[in-house]
């Protein structure tokens, strides 16, 4: 299963969501934003993503063995 994140290319450090004044949070603690290939353009526009400053990155997503 394949989903995009936003990354920033300075830090590398992936987006984990904005707050109202379009500010980018990053965290350990908060799992990164996923998005579906249909709505990556949408939502960069929604949420004011300069791709000067941030790049869009496939995530796949595997299962694991349990533990």
């Amino acid at each position: 299963m394949v989903f995009y994140a936003i990354k920033n290319k300075k830090t590398g450090k992936l987006i984990t969501g904005t707050t109202w004044n379009d500010r980018q949070l990053f965290s350990d603690i908060y799992p990164p934003k996923l998005f579906d290939k249909t709505i990556i353009d949408t939502e960069i526009k929604c949420r004011k993503i300069n791709l000067k400053y941030y790049k869009i990155v496939k995530v796949e997503i595997k299962e694991l063995e349990e533990v």
